[in-house]
């Protein structure tokens, strides 16, 4: 590369001929062997009944059954949205035919509208037809919110790109075979057939490895669609969009994370004008003052993903960041969907409904949360204690140098708390400080229930330039580590079953929180929190608290939700509230089923969480 930052051909990863050619086989391989795994216990069954009966009609039979269940097992086509018709925007297919034109792409089927800061092109098996397949491009509302219409011209001919006959359908192969496997690892393990279990594992080995495998190529295609859409939309517009969806990308994900939580603290319901307040939230990034790192040498980019770094893909199509950014700032006027879409305000109206209505029990769980815990830090600091409880409410809720602070007086009062090792680690690499990496590994050395809240930080912030052999050892550990925790968490709640029940060694601010929850969730009837201090299991020691929740089934059904969604709610609402060294889990029942004895009995002697007064069993 030279001084400018513009990338010789020669610098850009390539897949060669060799590589394609195994790629090639993998794909197949793997489209193969995902078929046979699904169907090989049908086929033995049926194959081994036709071959006794020995008649023509049995082996025709056999072949039709056959293809009934290989149509029947298909894993379910991607969930979307409604879809944008032809008829309803045609200005908006109108650019979109005009793009597929110019790339030598099919027309796109179906435009499908979301709630993303991105952009993608989809190829999906229609479910009554798994031999075809529809084309559908995958649009962010705001991101037709924030960019201009050349910007997002340029993201929509990328996209096209990966559909273009000049790129070949290789990829979409590998991702046909990668993600089924992926998906059969998921399924599979719910069967409980030895087959099943022994494919299982064979998969959730495989679909990993073939993604490690076949990321490189997709690196090279991300290169290749930059390319075809710069013939389109010429290179600096291309480079121009890089920049700005990269930046542009970055502050939305801190408004969505660091914004929303703002917002949470002081409103009581979601905004009914989100679409609106990631607009201002954009107006204050000006990209006549913003940086964008050179692309580096084809080592940097992470291996494990497939999309190489934006400098680089900027760098490839001979152009610099600070002219892709000096061309990004200069663009103005209409937002994309102003510019394309018919009743572009009914359709942002339709997305600020969709938000409020998805986000509200989870906003209103946080908004109750970010109350009562910041109540509880004010009264904290007006009497200057410190305390491991206090610690952690500064870094929740305060800036990660107030947390720094606060850990720091508590490790001079109490030199190796775990807890405040942990909260000065996760503020200092917050705040770039490597020093932060020794603090999570003297926390999990001083208590060994931090080990899986120390990893999962670790593996979140180990620089790129972090020798693979340490990540990878971070990566087993955790597992590990993870693993032990799921079977700690089941020996305590057969514990529990069996009627061993105490209280949950939590605070009162958090029993506070979780019991406003649960009040205002309207489903969950009856709920206990129950756990152990000291919970020894593996020869590892856990404090760990359990929610036993009883729940309406005709509740349930009016809320569109199963036990299954029950459980998955209360443990996510533990893990929101409840600090991470904590063992958590959840449990349900419902109504119209009777406790087992001897659980309903320990129960009697417990107060429960909610409601205060309802009997246990009842």
């Amino acid at each position: 590369m030279d001084s400018s930052g513009v990338m010789p051909a020669e610098g850009i990863e390539r897949v060669d001929r060799s590589q394609r050619v195994l790629l090639t086989v993998l794909a197949l391989a793997g489209v193969a062997g995902f078929e046979l795994a699904l169907m090989l216990p049908w086929m033995l069954g049926l194959g081994l009944g036709a071959l006794w009966f020995n008649r023509v009609y049995a082996y025709v039979g056999t072949a039709i059954v056959l293809l009934i269940l290989w149509w029947s097992f298909q894993p379910e086509p991607r969930q979307l949205k409604r879809g944008v018709q032809r008829a309803d925007q045609p200005g908006l297919f109108e650019v979109l035919d005009g793009l597929a034109q110019g790339i030598e792409a099919p027309p796109i089927d179906e435009v499908v509208l979301d709630d993303s800061f991105n952009a993608g092109a989809l190829l999906l098996r229609r479910r009554w037809q798994p031999w075809r397949s529809r084309r559908v491009l995958v649009l962010g509302v705001p991101l037709l919110a924030c960019l201009p219409a050349p910007a997002v011209k340029a993201v929509i001919a990328h996209e096209l790109g990966h559909f273009s006959h000049r790129h070949g359908r290789l990829g979409h192969w590998l991702y046909r075979a990668r993600e089924g496997w992926l998906w059969f690892s998921r399924q599979a393990s719910q069967d409980d057939s030895i087959l099943d279990r022994a494919a299982a594992r064979f998969a959730a080995w495989f679909g990993p490895w073939m993604a490690r495998r076949s990321f490189a190529y997709s690196r090279a295609c991300e290169y290749e669609a930059d390319a075809f859409a710069a013939d389109v939309v010429t290179r600096g517009v291309m480079a121009a969009s890089l920049a700005a969806v990269h930046l542009r990308g970055e502050a939305h994900a801190r408004f969505m994370s660091e914004g929303v939580v703002a917002l949470q603290s002081h409103l009581a319901e979601p905004p009914d004008n989100i679409v609106e307040r990631i607009v201002q939230d954009q107006q204050a990034l000006d990209l006549r003052h913003a940086a964008l790192q050179p692309g580096g040498s084809a080592d940097e980019a992470d291996a494990n993903d497939t999309h190489p770094p934006t400098g680089r893909r900027i760098a490839a199509l001979r152009e610099t960041p600070a002219a892709a950014l000096a061309t990004a700032a200069a663009w103005s006027g209409p937002s994309a969907g102003e510019s394309w879409l018919q009743g572009w305000t009914s359709i942002v109206r339709q997305h600020d409904d969709e938000f409020a209505a998805t986000h509200r029990r989870p906003w209103r769980e946080e908004h109750l949360r970010l109350r009562a815990q910041g109540l509880r830090l004010q009264a904290l600091r007006a009497t200057e204690a410190v305390t491991d409880e206090r610690a952690w409410l500064e870094w929740q809720l305060s800036a990660a140098a107030d947390a720094v602070a606060a850990a720091d007086a508590v490790l001079a009062a109490t030199p190796g708390s775990a807890l405040a090792l942990h909260v000065r680690g996760a503020a200092r690499l917050s705040l770039g400080d490597p020093q932060g990496r020794a603090d999570l590994e003297a926390s999990l050395r001083a208590d060994k229930a931090w080990i899986v809240p120390c990893r999962l930080l670790l593996a979140a912030r180990l620089a790129e330039d972090t020798p693979p052999a340490e990540r990878k050892r971070n990566a087993v550990l955790l597992e590990r580590a993870m693993a032990q925790r799921r079977a700690a968490v089941q020996s305590l709640l057969h514990d529990v079953m069996s009627g061993r029940v105490d209280a949950a060694p939590v605070d009162t601010t958090s029993r506070d929180i979780l019991a406003a929850a649960l009040a205002e969730s309207g489903i969950v009837a009856q709920a206990w929190l129950v756990g152990r201090t000291g919970h020894a299991f593996d020869g590892r020691v856990h404090d760990a608290a359990l929610l036993l929740l009883r729940v309406d089934p005709l509740q349930l059904q009016a809320h569109g939700m199963d036990e299954d969604d029950v459980m998955a709610w209360g443990l996510a609402l533990l893990q929101r509230v409840l600090p991470p060294h904590l063992l958590r889990g959840a449990w349900s029942a419902y109504t119209t089923e009777p406790l087992a004895p001897a659980l309903a009995s320990a129960l009697q002697q417990l107060a429960p969480l909610w409601p205060a007064s309802t009997p246990a069993g009842e």
